[in-house]
């Protein structure tokens, strides 16, 4: 039998911990609320101050028959250096290897191919880090409980010309306290953290007509074989056209560890959660979100902005 995969993804700004593991279908499934994992005492919460109790969690629960856990996270640097450090200590160096993809630029995209198994070998810098003397990492262990990797925040914004996209972008960056460098491709735009651990992809507006939907489509499928594995569609009003819903439901049926939302970006409506669930149910059970994502000024006074903790959640691997 093979070893369990569990994959913590971590939102520093609001200290939170979301865990999922893989299924027999190597699916990524949220651990089972049954999990100490579960918990708010280990998410709400972060890896400084939760670090040791969460891995002897781990390996009590998940490590079944010893044969260890694949461990993958979503984190900052200092998260997981700070993580893999503590695992060295108790059970040593040979546990511990960071790999991260290097920012994937339009030129690499566009030599890839339909060959998924081309994909991955020249991709990755690989970091193993120091052992240090005492502890468990002392002594060599047969079956050791951890093997820790690090991989970056992938995450997509699609949808029409005007939908809402930068904007939200931007809201959700400020809600979350990141800053964010851009790069302008061809087919999107770029949005990269200082140290490179949270790349978001601006997928370019998809404008009326076949060629330039495919053309879209072909953008995001190919972000997904280079590790992207969020979606966030939106959309600026209440309506859903066939070829948006077959794009994310061809999507949702290639590629079911991609975690898709749809979002209605300029909900002022009372009516907003109504037309989120007409739409989740057009998108036979996608779910979807109303949100403002900035101020909006109207004539009796300005409506809020609401619904980016939402988001934000969903992305940090919330339900």
């Amino acid at each position: 039998m093979r070893c369990n995969s569990i994959k913590m993804i971590c939102n520093h700004g609001a200290r939170t911990i979301s865990y999922y593991i893989k299924n027999e279908t190597d699916e990524w499934i949220h651990v089972d609320s049954s999990s100490p994992l579960s918990r708010k005492e280990y998410t709400q919460t972060s890896i400084y101050e939760s670090a040791e109790k969460i891995i002897e969690t781990i390996d009590e629960i998940y490590n079944t028959g010893n044969r260890g856990v694949d461990l993958e996270m979503e984190c900052t640097n200092d998260e997981f250096m700070y993580l893999s450090s503590l695992i060295e200590k108790e059970y040593g160096d040979t546990n511990i290897i960071s790999s991260q993809k290097e920012t994937t630029t339009q030129s690499e995209l566009s030599g890839l191919d339909n060959d998924f198994e081309k994909f991955g070998k020249n991709d990755k810098k690989e970091k193993y880090i120091k052992k240090e003397k005492g502890g468990k990492g002392s002594q060599e262990r047969k079956n050791p409980p951890f093997f820790c990797k690090q991989n970056r925040m992938q995450v997509a914004f699609a949808g029409k010309v005007s939908s809402g996209k930068t904007t939200l972008i931007d809201a959700l960056a400020e809600l979350n306290n990141i800053r964010f460098s851009v790069l302008h491709e061809n087919d999107y735009i770029l949005h990269q953290n200082m140290e490179g651990s949270q790349l978001w992809y601006e997928i370019a507006g998809i404008d009326i007509g076949k060629i330039n939907i495919e053309k879209a489509y072909a953008t995001i499928k190919r972000l997904i074989k280079t590790g992207m594995d969020v979606l966030i569609y939106c959309f600026s009003t209440n309506k859903i056209e066939a070829t948006e819903e077959n794009i994310l439901l061809n999507i949702r049926s290639e590629f079911p560890n991609v975690r898709i939302l749809a979002v209605l970006t300029s909900c002022v409506d009372d009516d907003a959660i109504v037309y989120a669930e007409r739409m989740s149910n057009s998108l036979k059970g996608i779910k979807a979100l109303p949100v403002l994502a900035k101020d909006k000024k109207v004539k009796n006074g300005i409506i809020p902005a609401y619904g980016l903790e939402d988001i934000s959640r969903f992305i940090y691997g919330g339900k």
